[in-house]
């Protein structure tokens, strides 16, 4: 058994109790999630021990021969994405951001209400999350799920316990339709799904839901609290912009029924846009072109989603404008040409029908698509603010071991040649990953050697 990967599937175990038993003594609805994490966990067992022993003896009797690949089984592409979530959680789940979150409740003094602030204001562009720091009593659980498997069904998808890529990547990851840098967004997921756990109150709990009315109604003045209050009316002005209903001008005198019904309205679109808008300012690092890059040519290989190129459309410029926070309505215009810009250049690379339809839609409903950013920064803002940190994430980007002796021209200092095996160590598999995944096409040999490297000469 690999190192550390024993003691991870006893976590599993201990997360899956713990969460499983909460949920089960909260009421009717929580034992149905309660079974389904369960269910969900076991699948998940059930692959990574199918791949990971594929191709022990006796051969023949043993799962999940993958026929691309080698008569060995599918170890070492398992191997990989152990290593890809090894480094996630020390760099970014050992960040703790949601615990980081729930303690900006003691930070001293009265916080200003953050919906009066011009979005030019510095509170939106501070560091907030690099100024709390967490007692080792505090580092409970992991944050990144820490079971990892390939599933021909799942494809990429996050769960509290597990982190799966789709079976296909074993023979195509070395192709941008295919990379496996799209376990960023999964992983944005997880963290997200823990921050709202701490912003948003359970519609089950009478008491939580009295805590956010007061929250709402600006009673509760402490730098959480804030934070909930904007997120609350930002919430409310979706759900009103999604003609759902009108709850009047500010909507402030909602009761917890119509406030749970809101949140519950509005949670999953909140969840994306939020995931969207981390997994650019912490993974691409705000650069636009690889971003709308990664998204739109990993989509191009879901099929039958063409009705929902207009709601990706968004997404994609909720997350761009992230950058351009300080310009107002001038943002949102540049926001639109800069991923305009990017979808362009995809589709003359061949990026496919849904790049296309997503080109025409930016160009032609412009005034349709605007309305539905505005109401949606306000989200933008508090990821910004308080999600967001960029001496995190400048951490998570870094790599600091690939020997400089030696530039192989296009490689920002990875002296690797594709296909061959070498002893060279590294530290950040996802930038391995973002210089090697050049290809639109597939190429078995190419991605073999990839998931070669990610599982032996990740330091």
């Amino acid at each position: 058994m690999v190192p550390g990967v024993a003691e991870d599937l006893l976590k599993v175990m201990h997360v899956t109790i713990t969460d499983a038993d909460h949920a089960d003594q909260n009421d009717h609805h929580g034992r149905y999630a309660s079974l389904g994490l369960l269910t969900s966990t076991n699948a998940a067992l059930a692959r990574f021990s199918s791949q990971a022993f594929s191709g022990t003896s006796p051969i023949l009797e043993t799962e999940s021969h993958f026929w691309f690949h080698s008569l060995l089984g599918t170890g070492i592409a398992n191997l990989s994405l152990i290593r890809i979530r090894e480094f996630l959680q020390a760099k970014l789940g050992e960040a703790r951001i949601p615990q980081r979150i729930e303690r900006l409740r003691l930070a001293k003094g009265e916080s200003v209400d953050l919906n009066r602030l011009p979005g030019a204001s510095e509170t939106w562009f501070e560091d907030h999350l690099s100024r709390v720091t967490l007692p080792s009593s505090e580092k409970m659980e992991p944050i990144v799920p820490l079971l990892t498997y390939y599933s021909g069904r799942d494809g990429f998808k996050s769960t509290i316990t597990s982190l799966s890529a789709p079976l296909i990547t074993i023979a195509t990851c070395n192709s941008r339709r295919w990379t496996l840098l799209t376990i960023t967004h999964e992983v944005s997921h997880s963290i997200v799904r823990g921050v709202l756990a701490v912003l948003l109150p359970d519609p089950t709990s009478a008491e939580e839901l009295e805590e956010a009315l007061e929250c709402l109604s600006g009673k509760r003045k402490d730098r959480l609290s804030r934070i909930k209050q904007a997120l609350y009316r930002a919430a409310i002005a979706i759900y009103q912009a999604n003609d759902v209903d009108d709850l009047g001008e500010y909507a402030l005198d909602v009761g917890s029924e119509t406030l749970a019904v809101v949140l519950d309205e509005v949670h999953h679109d909140i969840e994306e846009l939020m995931a969207h808008v981390f997994d650019f300012l912490y993974f691409y690092g705000e650069e636009v072109e690889p971003y709308v890059a990664g998204i739109w040519l990993s989509w191009s290989v879901i099929p039958n989603i063409a009705n929902r190129v207009p709601e990706y459309v968004l997404r994609t410029l909720c997350a761009v404008v992230a950058s351009h926070l300080r310009r107002g309505d001038v943002g949102m215009d540049a926001a639109r040409v800069s991923v305009l810009d990017a979808l362009r250049s995809l589709e003359a690379r061949g990026g496919g029908p849904y790049v296309t339809s997503a080109v025409s839609y930016l160009e032609e409903r412009w005034d349709e698509i605007q309305p539905m950013l505005v109401v949606r920064t306000a989200v933008v803002r508090l990821v910004r603010a308080f999600i967001y940190s960029a001496e995190l994430a400048t951490e998570l980007r870094a790599e600091r071991t690939t020997p400089a002796a030696r530039r192989t021209p296009g490689r920002r200092g990875y002296t690797f040649k594709t296909l061959e095996i070498s002893e060279i160590r590294f530290e950040n598999p996802l930038q391995f990953i973002r210089k090697f995944t050049t290809d639109l096409e597939p190429d078995a040999a190419k991605a073999a050697w990839m998931l070669y490297c990610l599982a032996f000469n990740v330091k």
